[in-house]
């Protein structure tokens, strides 16, 4: 049984603790950026609203005028491209691989599409799709990928990727990770 520690941020199953997709990207990728707290957490609360917007429990009278744009341009994504998703949809699902060893959150899976939420444009998005993708494929075909770019103004933008590609990319980090971690080489940030 997979646990998460929201606090620390660690997956584990049976006593095992799990690198989560993130970890592992952010190990092997050097980010162009780096985010400030306000921005990590606006990108917290766009997320457990759109879950609960896609779950039907969102009251949106309750929404943080901050981030309602966001929260309306992920309604207007769904509304324009996800069609009669209800039937078959994962929001906010964790899950862990018991033979790669690793564990990740994905956003949002309905039919055979897999979307991720962003804020912002971040190029890993395709690599992490990825790593979501290897977690559903044993129980469920995934078709394609979307990096959804929700913007303050209610818009939205979508990157599409193939998800042989985002995992062949993920699979790829995660043999770097792993040779790092043996190693014990840890990669610090060039000035």
């Amino acid at each position: 049984m997979l646990a998460f520690d929201p606090e620390a941020h660690v997956y584990s199953a049976d006593g095992v603790a799990y690198p989560s997709v993130t970890q592992i990207v952010s190990r092997v990728i050097p980010r162009q950026h780096y985010a400030d707290e306000w921005y990590l957490r606006r990108g917290s609360m766009v997320h457990k609203a759109v879950a609960m917007l896609l779950h039907g429990t969102l009251d949106f009278d309750s929404v943080d005028p901050r981030i309602a744009g966001y929260v309306n341009a992920a309604a207007r994504a769904v509304s324009e491209n996800a069609g009669d998703f209800a039937k078959d949809m994962e929001v906010e699902m964790a899950c862990h691989h018991p033979v790669l060893r690793y564990a990740g959150t994905y956003d949002f899976l309905f039919g055979t599409s897999l979307w991720d939420w962003k804020t912002g444009d971040d190029p890993q998005t395709e690599i992490q799709l990825g790593g979501y993708v290897a977690l559903i494929e044993p129980r469920r075909s995934v078709k394609s990928c979307s990096a959804v770019e929700l913007h303050e103004d209610g818009t939205y933008s979508m990157k599409t990727f193939k998800p042989s590609r985002c995992k062949a990319l993920f699979m790829a980090a995660l043999s770097i990770y792993g040779w790092l971690e043996a190693n014990k080489i840890n990669m610090k940030k060039e000035q």
